[in-house]
Formats: structure tokens, sequence, C-alpha cells
């Protein structure tokens, strides 16, 4: 649902359940359809995805997810979404140790995602205690989003994905 509030947003995060099966492509449909309706309306929209970037259900036996429909299907809605110049900034709750992260799926496709729509990756772990633990930091990238748009929404609000979310 579109708003102008991301505190409002962000504060929900207590809320939110983690529990896989991200039908990421019919998310970000939704949201282009949604994003293009206000473009045209003269707003200057965002989209903020709170994913791990793993569409499933993952089909068996693939060496590459990358190639793989479910991931061929994201990027081609990144596509069009980026077309009309709406940024995307993806907040990733995962708990990828580093000498993974790199060669994580996921994580492939989150800075993908970001970076063809201009956007940002944030990565803000899910503590072991649960997702009510992240609601401070989803407080401080909300704060980060509101003086980034009052700046300009410029290099602000690109200088977020290189801060310390731990």
């Amino acid at each position: 649902m579109p708003t102008t509030n991301r505190r409002r947003v962000f504060g929900q995060f207590s809320r939110l359940m983690p529990g896989g099966y991200t039908k990421l492509s019919d998310a970000l449909k939704l949201a282009y359809l949604q994003v293009n309706t206000l473009k045209q309306m003269g707003r200057k929209p965002m989209i903020i995805i709170v994913s791990d970037c793993f569409p499933e259900p993952v089909p068996l036996g693939l060496t590459d997810l990358w190639d793989s429909k479910l991931y061929r299907d994201v990027r081609a809605v990144v596509k069009n979404i980026s077309n009309i110049n709406v940024p995307i900034i993806v907040i990733d709750p995962s708990r990828i140790p580093e000498q993974i992260a790199s060669t994580s799926p996921g994580r492939r496709l989150a800075h993908y995602i970001a970076e063809r729509t201009s956007g940002n990756y944030v990565n803000i772990p899910v503590s072991v205690k649960g997702v009510k633990d992240t609601n401070k930091e989803a407080m401080r990238l909300a704060q980060l989003l509101e003086e980034a748009e009052k700046a300009g929404f410029g290099s602000q609000a690109r200088a977020m994905g290189g801060m310390d979310w731990g």
C-alpha cells in the first residue's frame, strides 16, 4: 500500500514474521503497477523490499539459480521498474556469514535490484531473538530516508548503503 509515512512503514517491522516462499516477482509486479500510477500523478515513489531475495520455490538440480525462471522473472520486472526511474531499497534481514555472502544467489539478486534501479542495499540481520530487535535499526533507516528526501534524495540516500547497521 503506497504511503508517504516512512516511520509508519518501518514501525511495522516488529509485526513481521519471516516465513519463506517469497513470491518476489509477483510482489514487484504489483509494486510496479502502483508506482507507475504514482509517477503519472507527478509523485516520486520508491519501493522498499524487505527480503533475503531468494525467490521460491527454488527448482531442484540447477547449478546456477541466476539462470532459473524465477530469477529471470524478477530481473525482467526490475528492468521495467528501472525504465520508469523508481529506486528500490532492498532491506535484507538475512544472517549470511561474510565468507559465503559474496556467492549467495539471494545476496547477488538483492544487489542487482538495488544497483539496476539506482536504489540501495542494506543488510539489517534479524537477531537470534527475532524481528523485534531490528526495529531500532529500521527506525534509523526511516530517519535517513526522510533526511535524504528533504535533501533531494541524492548522495545522502546513496550513502546509507555504506553505513554499519550491526
